[in-house]
């Protein structure tokens, strides 16, 4: 009895996190931070020469580690990969190296309005 318990509640704890993670086209706002060589939640070193993004800790999940993921904004897109959490971004938020969200727009603008993206 008491095995049968825990494996449900093992299996609604995975249903709640595999639910969080965003699927599908998402819209958010886009920014970008330099990394200064320091390494992110995936563990690697990532520099801001890199094509690297950051999604928000709340749907942040170690599998997504080294996904792409492809974002657009205003007739301009990039491949980038995952490779960070960004901690103070909303649900659908992106936070760019500054050469990947150069490929997007100016480093001048500094946020991104209705930045899609959806992963690879």
């Amino acid at each position: 009895m008491f095995a049968s318990k825990a494996l449900a509640f093992v299996a609604l704890v995975v249903a709640a996190n595999a639910a969080s993670v965003p699927t599908g086209t998402q819209t958010g706002t886009g920014y970008y931070h330099s990394s200064n060589g320091v390494a992110g939640a995936c563990g690697a070193v990532t520099k801001d020469t890199d094509l690297a993004v950051s999604i928000a800790g709340k749907v942040f999940d170690a599998s997504l580690c080294n996904k792409d993921i492809n974002a657009s904004y205003n007739g301009k897109s990039v491949t980038v990969k995952l490779t960070d959490i960004c901690n103070g971004c909303e649900a659908t938020d992106l936070d760019f190296t500054p050469t990947a969200y150069g490929k997007l727009a100016d480093l001048s603008q500094l946020k991104l309005e209705n930045v899609t993206w959806s992963f690879a």
